[in-house]
């Protein structure tokens, strides 16, 4: 009875049958992207510098203190009444006052404006560095993905090629009834067949270790299918100048590194900006009450009327002994310019060349692809006229296995070939469809 048949039906069964709650390659995609730690701690990052921008635009508010103070004291203080004041006595005191100062900034040469616009520079590159960071997470799961489907493909050949030498067992036996073929050769047709089932049981184990690589890369624990058949079969491959062109212009990578570039220009004007003057509105209001211990006090509320006053001024702050940090800090940020630019230019360098391999060995893969499945075409055909030789007793079995390894050989290169060109494929729309 041929094994190999209710192993290939089984799978069929448990394919068909999941297939309505099974993840596809998008599915797989977007688990990963909710469920990335890297991409949490990148989400993280965004929130912090959204929370610094909106800290940094309330400091255009005015600035409003109020402070109420309750003391007691004790000791010489200086005592006041209708004949004398500013005598000084060893008394107790309890003192109550409150005050309230306003400030707001009337000029400070833009030197808040620029930080704010610092801040929501700091914040885009945050969300590109963010969008980087997907593309990897992206590119792991599609690798995954696809070799999971190859995994299963391979899985198939095996199954099927199980099944062929199964059916060449039952021939050489038919053949060794009939006396036209020895023991042996039957022992040979068995002894391959038994090598067959072999690999084939460590194609099994190679699916199940691909899908738990694949569900490690979704961080997706639950028994759920993997639906690997409804791969994308659109195999058009964009020119080089059009592909390279568009990767260049959408690369958050890139995108971040100049933004980054465009804020320490921004923290060196603000440097800058500090060595001018600010001016400053300032109002201040308030009163306050003293009661002496063992002495005779007015009432506290003649007091707080009485001690009640308000005033408004201008504040005019030169910055002298300050100039020496801040022209520390320019020097800094004029460094920090130059080195985001040098690893601007190293990235693009880097990026380049990676463009180019991706593109090109996308167009290799295709190629290769190409030549495999006409190989493998031939070697099934050779095979079939193997089979044809094998039942009329021209060939033994160990000759006809060898034909039928080739064909199976064939056949998994070209499996490996298809599965290479379309993860490569799929990368390669990852640089242009962000």
């Amino acid at each position: 009875m041929n094994k190999a048949i209710p192993i290939l039906l089984s799978i069929t069964f448990i394919v068909h049958s999941a297939k309505s709650q099974s993840f596809t390659l998008n599915d797989c995609l977007d688990t990963a992207i909710a469920h990335s730690p890297a991409l949490t701690a990148e989400e993280l990052n965004i929130e912090s510098a959204e929370v610094n921008l909106k800290a940094e635009r309330h400091t255009y508010l005015p600035t409003a203190v109020a402070t109420i103070n309750n003391g007691l004291s004790a000791g010489f203080q200086q005592t006041f009444n209708e004949t004398m004041s500013g005598e000084y006595s060893s008394v107790k005191s309890y003192t109550n006052s409150a005050t309230v100062d306003v400030s707001v900034t009337l000029w400070n040469a833009g030197a808040r404006r620029t930080l704010i616009k610092h801040r929501q520079l700091l914040k885009n590159a945050a969300e590109k560095q963010r969008q980087y960071r997907e593309i990897e997470v992206k590119t792991n799961v599609i690798e995954k993905f696809f070799n999971l489907a190859m995994a299963q493909k391979r899985l198939e050949i095996a199954v099927e090629n199980c099944a062929m030498q199964d059916s060449n067992v039952i021939t050489a036996q038919k053949l060794y009834n009939l006396g036209h073929r020895s023991q042996r050769d039957v022992m040979d047709a068995k002894t391959n067949l038994a090598q067959d089932v072999m690999e084939r049981k460590k194609e099994q184990d190679n699916v199940v270790i691909s899908e738990m690589q694949l569900r490690i890369a979704i961080n997706h624990a639950d028994s759920i299918a993997i639906d690997v058949q409804d791969i994308e079969t659109e195999q058009i491959i964009p020119p080089f100048e059009d592909f390279y062109n568009k990767a260049l212009e959408i690369n958050p990578e890139i995108a971040a590194y100049k933004t980054q570039i465009e804020a320490a220009e921004l923290e060196k004007e603000y440097y800058k900006r500090l060595q001018y003057p600010s001016l400053t509105l300032n109002y201040e209001a308030g009163t306050q009450g003293q009661k002496f211990f063992h002495e005779e006090n007015k009432d506290f509320g003649k007091q707080w009327k009485d001690n009640a006053y308000q005033t408004i001024y201008l504040s005019l702050k030169v910055p002298i002994f300050s100039q020496l940090s801040n022209k520390d800090n320019i020097a800094k940020s004029e460094i920090e310019i130059r080195r985001h630019r040098n690893d601007l230019d190293q990235i693009l360098l880097d990026l380049g060349g990676e463009l180019r391999n991706v593109w090109l060995g996308v167009e290799q893969s295709r190629s290769t692809a190409d030549l495999a499945a006409q190989t493998a075409e031939l070697a099934r055909q050779q095979y079939e006229f193997a089979q044809k030789d094998f039942k009329l007793g021209n060939i033994a079995s160990y000759e006809l296995y060898v034909y039928k390894n080739k064909f199976v050989s064939s056949q998994l290169q070209a499996v490996n070939a298809e599965y290479e060109f379309l993860f490569r494929l799929a990368v390669l729309k990852l640089f242009t469809e962000l």
